[in-house]
């Protein structure tokens, strides 16, 4: 147990380490990074998510909801969500029309910026079995810019975040629209 909260221990400072890096000055919006012609780092489309970047976080998390929304709408299993007769795009759209995701974020600093892992996950890190010691993160080609709310939110599956593949009743509510 004890070796356990020490790696506990380690990936939190990774993660903070991570999270506290300091952005290129030319990365001022939400989303991905690319070079200018000068070899600047600079603002860039995120590698997962096409769109605008744009300046506040509640833009981006509406932009990112609305992606996810078509790309439901193309699925054949999801059916843009409609379900029964409810039309769960429909509902969104309503949600975000009457600024429900103000309310949602409403305490989260909405111009706070970090770099995201993207999939921080004991996956993507190397440890010393003899040493008990963190020694790499690995696979950053999911990162981007964003509110370190994000990362609680893809990331950390396999050690208590997230929505594990295991939660097959929380997944058939999510791909059904039904959480009665």
């Amino acid at each position: 147990m004890q070796d356990k909260e020490q790696i506990r221990e380690q990936m939190a400072n990774v993660l903070k380490a991570i999270q506290t890096a300091e952005l290129p000055e030319g990365a001022t919006k939400f989303g991905g990074v690319t070079f200018d012609s000068e070899g600047r780092i600079v603002s860039g489309q995120a590698p997962l998510r096409a769109g605008e970047r744009v300046k506040l976080y509640a833009e981006w998390r509406v932009s990112k909801l609305r992606g996810q929304v078509q790309e439901a709408a193309q699925s054949p299993v999801i059916r843009g969500w409609k379900y029964n007769g409810v039309d769960a795009t429909l509902r969104i759209e309503k949600f975000l029309a009457a600024n429900g995701h103000g309310e949602i974020l409403s305490d989260v600093n909405l111009h706070q910026k970090n770099l995201i892992h993207g999939d921080f996950t004991t996956n993507n890190m190397l440890f010393d079995k003899d040493t008990k010691k963190l020694t790499a993160i690995l696979d950053f080609d999911w990162s981007y810019i964003s509110n370190p709310l994000d990362e609680f939110m893809c990331s950390l599956q396999d050690v208590g975040g997230n929505i594990r593949q295991e939660d097959k009743e929380i997944e058939a509510a999510i791909l059904s629209g039904d959480f009665t």
